[in-house]
């Protein structure tokens, strides 16, 4: 049964607004948020949903917006690790 469903559209203008920063993550731990990031806007202007373990699934939407489903409690894909512990099979 899926889950519930969210659209996000970001433009410019709403993207540009001047927001509280926490500090700054050390240079490693931004490059590594920076690649990931890239992947998945990689895979959703492909066309590919993005699993996002123990969130939900970011699916591209028309218009170049993004729709994320949310996952249920519990709801884990077999064969994963978590599966496994939860002695899914």
């Amino acid at each position: 049964m899926p889950g519930r469903a969210v659209c996000f559209v970001m433009s410019r203008k709403s993207s540009n607004r001047t927001v509280k920063r926490p500090p700054a993550p050390a240079p490693a731990d931004a490059d590594r948020l920076d690649a990931a990031v890239h992947q998945i806007l990689q895979k959703l202007k492909a066309g590919t949903p993005v699993r996002l373990p123990g969130l939900g699934i970011l699916r591209p939407g028309p218009q170049k917006s993004v729709l994320f489903e949310i996952l249920q409690g519990g709801e884990m894909q077999e064969g994963t690790d978590a599966s496994k512990k939860q002695g899914r099979r």
